[in-house]
């Protein structure tokens, strides 16, 4: 899909708040079995995090993304998200770009994520832009439907990942 944007937006928007509300949808179907945990926006308020939502040249919202402070010098995503209808169009690239320039400019030397093993699109788009799966860690440790990635984005980095 061409003109897609993604960058650091408010997280308390109405657009912010629809898809984060997909997100939340999308999980509960996926993992009935678990009711999942709704973002709460004022997380894109704290001091090194932010949420990126990609929009279409007209303005329209069709994703979005959150990174948090996961430990010194690392960042996590959270809440990646694109309604059905704008998959397979190039939105979460430009969404983990513009994720991972926001990680950088925080000055991180790494990123991690957690997706879950039924959700082979988004483990296929993780691997396919540069992400290595790495233990299980924190609260995922020892879950069999967890699936968690990291990827250097400062590459001059001595900085070793530690969970």
């Amino acid at each position: 899909m061409e003109g897609i944007t993604a960058r650091p937006e408010s997280s308390h928007s109405d657009d912010a708040a629809r898809l984060l509300a997909g997100a939340v949808a999308e999980l509960n179907r996926r993992y009935p079995e678990f009711g999942a945990t709704p973002y709460d926006p004022t997380e894109a308020d704290q001091p090194g995090a932010a949420f990126v939502i990609a929009r279409k040249a007209d303005g329209e919202a069709v994703g979005c993304g959150a990174l948090r402070p996961f430990r010194e010098g690392v960042a996590e995503i959270k809440r990646m998200f694109v309604p059905e209808q704008y998959r397979r169009r190039g939105v979460s690239r430009e969404i983990m770009v513009g994720l991972e320039s926001a990680a950088e400019a925080a000055g991180y030397d790494w990123v991690v994520l957690e997706t879950g093993v039924r959700q082979p699109e988004a483990i296929a788009l993780y691997e396919k832009v540069g992400y290595d799966r790495i233990p299980n860690y924190g609260r995922y440790e020892g879950d069999d439907l967890s699936v968690c990635f990291a990827k250097k984005i400062k590459k001059d980095t001595r900085r070793e990942l530690i969970l």
